[in-house]
């Protein structure tokens, strides 16, 4: 684990700064080629895997993947989490290298809600896209750096709302490229 915070943030931009490389490149919206991965997250995995994770295309979850495997190895990322609901459901004690942050930082992985419509018409929010936090405006507005499926491209840009935001994580990429290492060993 860093020892220090300064250690947890230079890793944090330095995710930033590989998922820049990537800005205007295609955003995908995960469900258009995986509808049933918001109902089956865990069965759709190998599936999910073929698309939206670099390098000419991304959905948010996969830009995360992107630089998360740019900055500590292509093994540093948890093969188990590939969609944004497992990633916000994870736990620290089975994802090593993972941790739940109430104040967003620089480098902090920012959770938002989608509302998701039910068969009996009822609404539902569950955690439904998710970017890597750049900065704030001169108002306080987090900058968000993420494959918007509005535009669908890589953009950085100040959120429009606050409201959307259900949580943050923070990597610790040293973390993750050990224990996948020594996974990889065994």
């Amino acid at each position: 684990m860093y020892e220090t915070l300064q250690e947890q943030l230079t890793f944090g931009q330095e995710m930033i700064k590989a998922a820049r490389t990537v800005i205007g490149r295609e955003a995908l919206l995960h469900q258009d080629f995986s509808p049933h991965c918001w109902r089956q997250p865990d069965e759709t995995l190998d599936a999910c895997w073929q698309q939206g994770v670099g390098e000419q295309s991304f959905d948010c979850s996969g830009l995360i993947i992107y630089a998360a495997r740019k900055v500590a190895g292509e093994q540093a990322w948890p093969d188990q989490l590939r969609h944004v609901r497992q990633l916000a459901a994870a736990d620290e004690r089975e994802t090593p290298g993972l941790r739940r942050v109430t104040t967003l930082g620089v480098g902090s992985l920012v959770l938002l809600r989608r509302r998701w419509t039910l068969p009996d018409g009822g609404n539902m929010y569950v955690a439904g896209h998710i970017g890597i936090k750049t900065g704030d405006t001169q108002d306080g507005v987090p900058i968000l750096l993420h494959a918007a499926t509005g535009t669908r491209k890589v953009v950085e840009r100040p959120m429009r709302t606050c409201k959307n935001i259900i949580g943050g994580l923070v990597l610790d990429g040293a973390i993750f490229q050990a224990t996948r290492a020594s996974t990889l060993d065994d």
